[in-house]
């Protein structure tokens, strides 16, 4: 998409926060599909879901609960003023702390660990720093300019 719109000088950011809530809402649904299928199945608990005979907590529903959380709020501030791209880095600074913390009851050790962090941990390490620079850039680097809803402005 960002080689799409450098090549016909569209703003990217502009479209990134189009779409930005569509992430966690097809997220969401992929987490059903998770819960649905069995996969990446929460840790042993008292309560939960029973998977092969073990009760596990459900953490699949708890990220898509999550996710649509994040839809409403990116819904609700798509509605605002804001400078193009806030929506993305948003997402991008919500989600990653959501999926950090939520990998703590993963059940499922097929993902990989480093360092004592899962994989999901690490990318979400990054993904939040991304975020927050990209917030960064948008709200301090320039704080003079205001690039809000203009579609035809290159990034």
């Amino acid at each position: 998409a960002l080689i799409y719109c450098k090549a016909m000088k569209l703003n990217f950011m502009f479209y990134a926060d189009i779409y930005a809530p569509a992430i966690p809402l097809f997220h969401a649904f992929g987490r059903i599909g998770c819960f649905l299928g069995g996969c990446c199945y929460g840790i042993e608990s008292h309560f939960g879901v029973v998977y092969n005979g073990v009760e596990r907590f459900p953490v699949q529903i708890i990220e898509c609960v999550c996710n649509l959380l994040i839809v409403r709020f990116l819904f609700y501030l798509s509605k605002k003023n804001l400078k193009n791209g806030t929506l993305l880095a948003l997402y991008l600074i919500i989600y990653p702390v959501i999926r950090f913390t939520l990998e703590f009851f993963r059940g499922d050790e097929i993902r990989g660990f480093m360092l004592g962090l899962s994989t999901s941990q690490w990318i979400s390490i990054a993904l939040f720093i991304v975020g927050i620079i990209m917030m960064f850039k948008l709200y301090f680097k320039n704080m003079h300019k205001k690039d809000t809803f203009h579609e035809n402005s290159t990034i």
